[in-house]
């Protein structure tokens, strides 16, 4: 059985728990030459470097601005900024702005090589060019700070057909004169256009890629005293271990204030310790009572004390804590409403209440305490909609799903504004028992009765299916289980089809399955048995 192995995607945000992920597939297929006219699936896995920037070291984008000091994660992060953002025919913010740089500074450098050359066209007294720096036949090129290797201008070449070709030769041809003026800078590419992108993809990636393990030697050889602070000091690179800003990466747990650390440890005696503490403490402001700060301690994503410890399964803490927040008319205490920061716009992935975690843990008993308490909604939505099911449903914990299905009658057919459903999540599940993952899919089945294809083969936003997300999760077991039941649920052929379908990016589930380094065999297998 190929194991799975996760990969962080925008429906799954930070979990109060320290649990052990999936490690990566088994079966990796060797493969020499890259998969062309694919999206950012087929890139992120033609790097060596997977996962957090802390763990992989950070890098900054080599085409954007270059004062720019954003940095990004090796391997996936800079993987999907480039594009996300500089795919020539859909540019980003970033892309626009660094053509806008180029064309200046090509305006700029064509006024001021004609100047020249009018210059010196007047000292000689007659209309032929200088020699040297402007001799197109010297077949040498000026440098440029900016521009670097600058090709040279022709004699014969007016002032507007020597920019257009500078143009032509940095931007490229199809996109040189697309300024969203006269032309639009969106439009839809040729399949050979398509082709040299994801060439030029892959080179960018392999350069960044050989880039980095160049400096993490140096900074790994202190012989070299000269080169190894050079590489230090490079602003472009920041090694693993360090955050994107340079600083000493920490895990999320050990980044939490005390206050949250002991709810998450369900540690009851430093919680009662610390409140102590914070009553003996003088009330300088009414709006600013030391209990009430405390309460509403947050952490680097806004969670509060509450939030870890329900989504860590402590009980008498999360009583002892909703308790003080009664007593003292924390805001905290609102945990059926959506979660934000203060003064700041709210992330997506903010919204989450402790009804959320405790079903994403599989922790039923916090659930049903909760809810008998009123103290949160069966079906609240978390910043994208996400419900208390959905997350349940991509735990894994089958008890959690049907306690919140039979006992509370949560929506099995809701979906957050992704329009992903509880097939969707499950196909995602993180749980490591396939026969877990069967019993959960069984359940389903029987309440689903005769909805089955509503479940797992619908399409969400980004035109994936149940089977998109399975492959993309490396979930062989979901995918052969569906397999069956399509065939024993006289699913017809229109609905077979429809769940393997291309999604938004031209992809197949077989193709998102050998993408993400899954074996050949059941690539195949997928292809001619289900034509997925």
């Amino acid at each position: 059985m190929v194991k799975r192995k996760i990969i962080s995607t925008h429906e799954d945000s930070n979990a109060k728990t320290e649990s052990t992920l999936h490690p990566s597939a088994a079966a990796k297929t060797e493969r020499t030459e890259p998969q062309i006219n694919k999206d950012v699936y087929s890139r992120a896995s033609m790097t060596t470097s997977h996962g957090r920037g802390s763990l992989s070291g950070w890098t900054s984008c080599p085409l954007c601005n270059q004062t720019s000091q954003k940095k990004y994660a090796l391997g996936r992060g800079i993987s999907m900024h480039l594009d996300q953002v500089h795919t020539p025919w859909r540019p980003g913010k970033a892309e626009l702005v660094r053509r806008e740089r180029l064309r200046r500074r090509i305006q700029k450098y064509v006024h001021e090589t004609f100047a020249k050359k009018e210059d010196d066209d007047d000292e000689e007294g007659n209309h032929t060019s200088s020699k040297g720096l402007l001799d197109g036949s010297q077949g040498t090129a000026f440098k440029d700070e900016i521009l670097s290797i600058v090709p040279q201008v022709n004699n014969s070449e007016t002032r507007e057909e020597y920019r257009d070709r500078l143009l032509k030769h940095y931007l490229g041809e199809q996109i040189w004169d697309r300024d969203g003026k006269k032309k639009s800078i969106v439009y839809d590419p040729t399949k050979e256009e398509e082709v040299q992108w994801t060439h030029r993809l892959l080179e960018l990636a392999k350069e960044v890629e050989e880039n980095h393990v160049r400096k993490s030697c140096l900074l790994s050889n202190h012989d070299d005293d000269k080169n190894h602070s050079k590489a230090k000091t490079d602003t472009n690179f920041i090694e693993a271990g360090y955050d994107r800003n340079g600083k000493k990466s920490q895990s999320y747990k050990e980044s939490l204030p005390p206050f949250l650390k002991a709810a998450s440890d369900g540690n009851l005696e430093i919680i009662k310790t610390m409140v102590k503490d914070a009553k003996e403490k003088p009330v300088t402001c009414p709006s600013k009572d030391p209990v009430m700060e405390l309460l509403d301690t947050r952490d680097r994503n806004g969670s509060t004390a509450e939030h870890w410890a329900a989504g860590n399964g402590h009980l008498d803490c999360l009583k002892y804590l909703f308790h003080l927040s009664a007593e003292y008319g924390s805001s905290s205490k609102e945990v059926s409403f959506p979660l934000h920061h203060s003064n700041k716009r709210r992330r997506k992935r903010d919204g989450k209440t402790s009804l959320h975690y405790a079903a994403r843990n599989g922790h039923t008993h916090i659930v049903r305490y909760l809810l008998d308490s009123s103290l949160g909604q069966v079906d609240v939505e978390s910043g994208d909609a996400t419900t208390p099911l959905h997350l349940a449903c991509y735990g894994g914990h089958l008890e959690t799903i049907r306690y919140l299905m039979e006992e509370r009658n949560a929506d099995m057919y809701k979906t957050n504004e992704w329009d992903c459903g509880i097939g969707h999540w499950i196909a995602m599940s993180i749980q490591q028992d396939d026969k877990a993952i069967i019993s959960i899919l069984n359940y389903v089945k029987t309440l689903a009765r005769g909805n089955l294809f509503v479940i797992f083969g619908r399409a969400q936003k980004q035109g994936h299916t149940s089977v998109h997300k399975a492959a993309q999760k490396l979930n062989q077991t979901f995918i052969q289980w569906l397999a069956r039941e399509v065939k024993d649920s006289h699913w017809t052929k229109e609905q077979i089809d429809k769940a393997g379908r291309l999604d938004d990016g031209g992809h197949k589930p077989s193709d998102i399955w050998l993408h993400m380094g899954g074996s050949e065999e059941f690539h195949i297998w997928m292809k001619d048995q289900c034509g997925w």
